[in-house]
């Protein structure tokens, strides 16, 4: 649904928002009157008729403005003189930040003055969150007002965001819609098709080059494999330069390209390469060294290359280009614990330091989702703004927050929502933008799935236990997953439903959170059960309700390469025939 005003609940809270604003305005100088009674005297006016944001940020603010008001300003294209009572949507000096806006009133006009990319767009946005009230907690789930007279105080806010660029990778964002109102980047966005990473096999094929010239790829244990390539090997430079220079001929208007090494744990250990790597100090400095030399052939692209597994560790004395990106990856780390806090992460702090101090451009890859179990308990709530800020104070400014997120997915939606607004802002208040999201999202039961969240993240704060991003359940049986945690679960959730009970959407979205706990606990009862076992009616039960869930929700994976929640339950049914006697 796209509307959720009719829910008691959000009713409640936008009456009361639709007073405020509608007593606040009544006198009070400055004040803009938008729309009054479903009427409007005002026009959206364009000062550029090119330029694709500008027109997409007055279409949102059209079709919002219609949906709180219930009229459709007109968009006007060009015009030779604005009229007094105008919305004026134009881009600013490109000297300021391509994501900044300004959004002031001067008379009885509104301005938007928004940056290159997507100022004008986020501008719109924040308009209509933090002055008219609108929310898009999830692709499918909004919350609009219903005023009888919108307007808008005398205002001069500027804002701009921290970092630059902002992924939180996962089905979500491929609505555009969702994205914009979450002020988050795609790969596409920065990336040219076909190189984001683990590119070496794309621009030195072993299937066209690996029999003719073994030389060209890794020497390991005195055999070349296919693995990776030999990095020091000159003629390897040849073929990517010129692989390069076709691709990029392709799509002229792409300025970052990943060169970087496959996703295996091998390096060459050639004697060329051994070199290097003695004087470097690291299996970096053949990779550094390789990726220097392709930027200084094009110098007008950014060329992006990964400091992961084998290559994390920074070298001594190459000092990547000023047009090469370092692309650090967090895929071993503990999630329990804030990585600045946690000795666990000694190793990977010193990398991030020095990468920091050497890299003009840094990437990080971070990891914030159970990738073997995406639908179980996964508490790394209380470490995402701390990481986060630990990112930004290490002069990165790039992040990929590769988070998965799609329905069913542990707080998808509540983790989508909140790591966008830390990476626009890393020192907004956490517990309050989960407050707003909770009330939003899940209506009259909020403090309940709230209660469940708390006690949840309450536990792994006592124990610091490792938290792995392909963890399975049974790890965490005896601690936040013991019979008595998961009992109180399901006590909070069985109070969340009855609070929700007769609204069909938030009944939806609490049902779609409890999915976790009874997924976890149908895990770590396979890990118990033998030939011997005898079904329990309220684990039947469990498999149906999840099943069902998944088939009202639209819930798609389970995990990143695994069954679909259809297979998850066909297979738990054929286990079970065969798993237990006939009762």
């Amino acid at each position: 649904m796209k509307n959720k005003a009719a829910f008691p609940g959000i009713m409640r809270m936008i009456g009361l928002m639709a007073m405020v604003l509608s007593v606040l305005g009544c006198g009070t100088k400055g004040r803009i009157t938008l729309i009054n009674n479903g009427k409007s005297a005002y026009v959206i006016c364009l000062m550029d008729t090119t330029d694709h944001q500008v027109k997409r940020s007055a279409d949102l603010l059209q079709s919002y403005l219609e949906k709180i008001g219930g009229t459709k300003i007109p968009i006007k294209i060009g015009m030779s003189e604005i009229p007094e009572k105008a919305i004026v949507i134009t881009t600013g000096d490109r000297a300021t930040h391509e994501d900044a806006f300004r959004i002031n009133t001067s008379g009885k006009q509104l301005i938007i003055t928004g940056g290159t990319h997507k100022g004008c767009i986020y501008g719109v946005v924040y308009l209509l969150e933090k002055k008219l009230g609108c929310r898009m907690y999830a692709p499918r789930f909004e919350v609009i007002p219903k005023l009888k007279a919108v307007r808008i105080p005398p205002m001069d806010i500027s804002d701009q965001p921290v970092n630059e660029y902002r992924n939180v990778y996962g089905r979500f964002t491929e609505d555009e819609n969702y994205r914009d109102w979450q002020k988050i980047d795609i790969i596409q966005d920065q990336f040219a098709e076909g190189y984001y990473v683990h590119t070496m096999n794309s621009l030195l094929p072993p299937a066209e080059n690996f029999k003719k010239h073994p030389e060209y790829f890794a020497l390991i244990n005195g055999k070349r494999v296919a693995d990776q390539p030999c990095f020091s090997n000159p003629e390897v430079l040849k073929i990517t330069l010129k692989k390069l220079e076709t691709d990029m001929a392709l799509q002229p208007d792409k300025k970052l390209w990943s060169v970087s090494q496959n996703d295996n744990f091998t390096y060459c250990q050639c004697n060329a390469c051994k070199k290097i790597i003695a004087e470097e100090g690291s299996p970096a400095g053949p990779v550094i060294r390789f990726v220097n030399e392709v930027a200084s052939h094009f110098p007008d692209k950014t060329i992006s290359t990964l400091a992961y597994q084998y290559s994390r560790t920074a070298p001594k004395i190459t000092i990547p280009a000023g047009n090469v990106q370092i692309m650090l990856c967090t895929i071993e780390l503990n999630r329990s614990q804030p990585i600045a806090e946690d000795p666990r992460s000694i190793s990977f702090l010193k990398d991030l330091e020095d990468w920091g101090k050497i890299a003009k451009h840094i990437y990080l890859w971070d990891y914030t989702v159970n990738f073997s179990h995406h639908v179980t308990p996964f508490p790394n709530i209380q470490v995402l703004q701390p990481n986060i800020q630990f990112f930004v104070k290490n002069n990165v400014f790039s992040h990929f927050q590769q988070s998965n997120c799609d329905t069913g997915h542990e707080f998808s939606e509540l983790k989508s929502y909140l790591i966008s607004r830390l990476l626009w802002n890393p020192g907004i208040n956490v517990d309050s933008v989960i407050t707003d999201f909770m009330n939003g999202y899940y209506g009259a039961a909020a403090p309940f799935v709230r209660m469940y969240l708390d006690t949840l993240q309450g536990e792994i704060v006592k124990t610091k236990e490792f938290l792995n991003i392909f963890g399975h359940p049974t790890a965490h049986e005896k601690t936040f997953l013991s019979e008595d945690n998961l009992a109180k679960y399901f006590a909070y959730f069985d109070l969340a439903l009855k609070a929700v009970k007769d609204q069909p959407d938030y009944l939806l979205h609490v049902r779609t959170a409890r999915l976790p706990i009874e997924y976890a606990t149908m895990e770590i009862a396979k890990s118990h059960t033998d030939n011997k076992s005898i079904p329990r009616e309220r684990m039947v039960e469990i498999l149906e309700d999840f099943h069902k869930t998944c088939v009202d929700a639209g819930v798609r994976t389970l995990h990143e390469v695994g069954p679909s929640p259809e297979e998850h339950y066909q297979t738990t049914k054929n286990y079970i025939s065969r798993s237990w006697p006939k009762n």
